[in-house]
């Protein structure tokens, strides 16, 4: 997720180097802080949806959940793709009513996901880069199609 990302990324901000280095240093403090607090296999690692956020999820008139939109998919850790949903919808507004909004579809979400499977002491820690993540990821996305990729 970062590293193709971030590929999509340097053409794009080549004519800002400085801007670069910063968004460099924090795929490379995310990947290393990934790394560090989770194993690479199962459950930690594995099949991905790449892009989890409340719009690519529908509902059934019973109330049962669709996820779709997999093109961001593949291996993977969980809590990147966890920390993903996290950024979402409104991840830019700082605001207090957006943030107390976001904190509480986070917390609703991840209380609802772990009804099913318990996340670990690594992955909580690394749900914190939300934003990093969310930034990455968008913004690579963005640019990749942009440039026709």
């Amino acid at each position: 997720m970062l590293d193709d990302n971030l590929a999509a990324i340097r053409p794009g901000a080549a004519h800002r180097p400085d801007d670069l280095a910063i968004i460099e240093r924090i795929a490379a403090y995310t990947k290393a802080f990934v790394h560090d607090n989770l194993p690479r296999c199962a459950p930690e690692h594995g099949p991905c949806h790449g892009d989890l956020h409340g719009a690519d999820v529908l509902y059934t008139d019973a109330g049962d959940p669709g996820i779709f939109d997999f093109e961001s998919s593949g291996a993977g850790f969980r809590a990147l793709d966890l920390a993903v949903y996290g950024g979402s919808p409104d991840w830019m507004d700082t605001g207090r009513e957006a943030t107390a909004r976001r904190e509480r579809g986070i917390s609703e979400f991840l209380d609802g996901y772990e009804s099913v499977r318990e996340l670990s002491d690594g992955e909580r820690a690394v749900l914190g880069l939300d934003n990093a993540v969310h930034h990455n990821l968008s913004d690579g996305t963005c640019l990749a199609v942009l440039d026709g990729a």
